[in-house]
């Protein structure tokens, strides 16, 4: 069986969750070695975003890819209703990428090292959510 890449596979996924930065990595020791893990909070959100992705329908990508990503963020109170702000306070935008990256591997992409473009972004808005869309280049 032969895929024809000649049709430029595309596939977003609009997930309602509260985006999550990659919390930095934890150390314990057991049994005289270290053993490195990530957060609970980095962990759960990671599970929660695979969850989200195969109920809307994995699609499988290798190769080159074009990862879009529009983290939404709930806008606080004192800001206007309606309109979508930049957010520019933390988390930091490359943390809130490597969480969903992280969950991205072995679930529609083999690993995030096929990920050759980024377009990015972080706002306020009324709904939070992540929007997440993936295209062969």
């Amino acid at each position: 069986m032969s895929i024809d890449l000649s049709e430029k596979l595309e596939k977003t996924y609009k997930v309602d969750l509260h985006p999550h930065p990659q919390g930095r990595p934890r150390v314990t020791v057991r049994g005289g070695r270290p053993i490195v893990y990530d957060p609970p909070e980095s962990r759960q959100f990671k599970e929660d975003l695979k969850r989200c992705i195969r109920e809307q329908g994995v699609v499988f990508f290798y190769g080159a890819v074009e990862l879009t990503v529009r983290f939404c963020l709930k806008k606080p109170k004192a800001l206007p209703e309606g309109e979508d702000i930049y957010h520019i306070t933390r988390p930091d935008l490359s943390n809130l990428l490597k969480s969903v990256e992280d969950a991205l591997n072995d679930l529609v992409l083999p690993d995030d090292k096929h990920i050759a473009r980024v377009v990015m972004e972080k706002f306020y808005s009324d709904k939070p959510g992540i929007e997440i869309t993936i295209k062969h280049l």
